[in-house]
């Protein structure tokens, strides 16, 4: 599953094709990087560098046996997302906000 989107997205579409099974490859932007990791779980191409996009997916269509691979442990990465570890990790980086908004206001009186 291709997708070239150069937009910062929440990554839905890509993950609905993790979840099926599908070798994604994507740019490494945004919510990308969050549920796969690049040559285990789908092909991510540095943000912007068409060349290596397209680099990723014919590696992806020449090697039958990455594919197959890719597309196991990405229904794995997939359903490794539960909603209690979600919420957890964006309790940490609101806390981390919190945090950093309090030691610049600090340093700011």
């Amino acid at each position: 599953f291709l997708f070239p989107s150069p937009t910062r997205t929440f990554w839905n579409v890509p993950l609905e094709g993790l979840g099926s099974r599908l070798a994604v490859v994507a740019f490494d932007f945004g919510a990308a990087g969050e549920p796969a990791l690049d040559g285990v779980d789908a092909f991510l191409a540095p943000y912007g560098d068409e060349a290596a996009f397209v680099q990723r997916a014919l590696d992806l269509a020449r090697f039958p046996g990455v594919r197959a691979q890719i597309r196991r442990s990405a229904r794995a990465a997939v359903r490794a997302l539960r909603w209690p570890v979600i919420l957890g990790e964006f309790e940490q980086q609101l806390r981390i906000i919190t945090r950093n908004h309090a030691t610049q206001a600090a340093l700011a009186s």
